[in-house]
């Protein structure tokens, strides 16, 4: 097609078949449905389907089908559902409109306030829809205060977006008043700061707490938006699969491996072994058995065993520690390692881990062997098919190498 293109926009109520026709008739290259909500083509709803029928006179015109929603998981169904129609030549997410019901159930431009779930919603989209191409229409910020539209172009790329439509006005604006087109130009003129971003979700290893300053130190970039959260077992797999984090960090053993496993093959997920260790007890230095070569389990009977809550999903395959909680008669649980660090000290309590040291540790805890038939197998975990991004490469890389010099 001849540049620059001239595209019908999506409009609610106003683009349908009949209309995109006359727009084709009189010189359109390219044209997009009225919005189609996600969830109502997810669930069947009778009113969804007439959106995305076509007249013969549009055939062979490059068309797309616009998709509202906020939910990855749901975005993908709609969007695989769309790739398999066969009509469409690309699949657009409307993360720009400004209509009140729209934006107060988290869709349209409610969008721009969360790059974060903007760019899980693409991804998503992305790895459902292929080979069909996954676009985005947004618009340059919700008022002038709050210009967006780098940032989001940025977040788009980085999730797999084929291409990006900024609608030139803000939100706030709706459908009247002036378009900012020289906002638009400013924002692209290659000195947009590009804000990376990476997320991880992990069991309490320290290692992995040192692997992720190492990345925020080596990122060099002005601007960026890094988490980390240290959390329960179910929400780790929980917040990879729904695109919450591009990583996750746990240990499988012989009491867990087989239903994780059947979990990660349910949500497409691919567990990757970064190593192998033997379960060792971790208590305070003065601790009266911090000494010893190896620790038998009956040793530890008279002392406090600190494990880490599981929240409502308490299933024992669930547990973060080799040695279930169950199997001892002074039991404490607690959510951080901070407390965990505390009571290990204060209590002459104790835990069990993979032994692996790390400089975020508190160097008043030791660890010694335990005496048990056990092999803990610690790794991460990610959706599979997605590529990882370098935040996320050179983190696993960090990993290795601390792992590496503390073994």
């Amino acid at each position: 097609m001849a540049e620059p293109l001239v595209v019908l926009a999506p409009l609610a109520e106003v683009t349908d078949a009949a209309f995109r026709a006359v727009a084709f008739d009189a010189g359109a290259d390219a044209a997009t449905t009225e919005m189609v909500s996600a969830a109502g083509l997810v669930r069947g709803s009778r009113n969804t389907p007439p959106l995305l029928e076509r007249l013969p006179e549009e055939r062979g015109r490059p068309l797309s089908a616009q998709l509202y929603g906020h939910d990855p998981d749901e975005l993908a169904e709609a969007a695989r559902a769309v790739a398999a129609l066969g009509r469409f030549a690309a699949v657009d997410l409307n993360a720009g409109c400004p209509m009140r019901l729209i934006v107060a159930n988290g869709d349209g431009a409610a969008l721009m306030r969360d790059p974060v779930l903007l760019g899980r919603c693409v991804a998503a989209m992305a790895r459902a829809a292929a080979p069909l191409p996954v676009t985005v229409k947004t618009r340059i910020g919700t008022d002038p205060e709050h210009p967006a539209a780098a940032e989001l172009a940025h977040v788009c790329e980085d999730a797999g977006a084929a291409l990006l439509a900024v609608h030139g006005r803000y939100e706030s604006q709706a459908h009247a008043g002036p378009v900012d087109a020289a906002r638009i130009a400013e924002k692209y003129t290659g000195k947009a700061v590009r804000r990376p971003q990476f997320s991880v979700s992990c069991q309490h290893f320290a290692f992995a707490t040192d692997a992720f300053m190492e990345v925020v130190k080596a990122n060099g970039a002005d601007a960026y938006d890094f988490t980390l959260r240290e959390t329960t077992t179910s929400e780790i797999i929980d917040d990879v699969s729904r695109h919450r984090s591009e990583i996750g960090i746990l240990y499988l053993s012989s009491r867990n491996r087989t239903p994780l496993e059947k979990i990660f093959r349910k949500e497409m997920l691919v567990f990757e072994e970064l190593f192998t260790a033997n379960p060792h007890v971790f208590l305070g230095r003065k601790h009266p058995l911090a000494k010893n070569k190896f620790i038998r389990p009956e040793e530890l009977d008279d002392y406090p065993y600190l494990s880490y809550e599981q929240g409502v999903e308490n299933a024992l395959y669930f547990a973060e520690e080799v040695m279930p909680a169950i199997d001892r008669k002074k039991n404490i649980r607690v959510r951080d390692r901070a407390t965990m660090t505390n009571l290990v000290l204060g209590l002459d309590g104790f835990t069990v881990a993979s032994g692996v040291h790390a400089k975020a540790y508190n160097p008043a805890i030791v660890s010694v062997p335990l005496k048990l038939d056990e092999t803990i197998s610690v790794g991460t975990i990610r959706r599979a098919g997605i590529q990882p991004s370098k935040q996320a490469e050179a983190f696993v890389a960090a990993m290795r190498r601390l792992i590496a010099a503390s073994r």
